[in-house]
């Protein structure tokens, strides 16, 4: 769970130079992020369904004792279920949203 989460931490901190970079296909790029979130969360499925809860706890700062515990039950595996197919399918339409990008500079005067 600290994987998906830290994901999402580095396409935020990718996306403004990739979009930069390769424009509007960028949005398909970064869709992968809550589309993998979405195929983790189904592949627990079954382990929801029967009441299971999944978690994990890492070590953050052991001389002080202080850990990240993630704990996903069925609440929250349907909310991951929710906002990340979501978010895959607005990212992935953001794309012919957003106009092409102009070769003038920003600031220049539009004739």
């Amino acid at each position: 769970m600290l994987a998906l989460v830290l994901s999402y931490f580095g396409a935020a901190v990718i996306a403004p130079a990739l979009t930069s970079r390769v424009g509007r296909r960028a949005f398909l790029l970064l869709a992968l992020v809550p589309l993998v979130s979405f195929g983790w969360a189904a592949s627990h499925t079954a382990e929801m369904a029967d009441g299971g809860v999944q978690t994990q706890v890492v070590a953050w700062v052991p001389t002080l004792r202080l850990d990240l515990a993630f704990a996903m039950g069925s609440l929250q595996w349907v909310m991951v279920m929710l906002v990340s197919g979501i978010g895959a399918l607005v990212l992935s339409t953001a794309r012919s949203t957003f106009p092409r990008a102009s070769r003038q500079p920003c600031g220049a005067a539009r004739r």
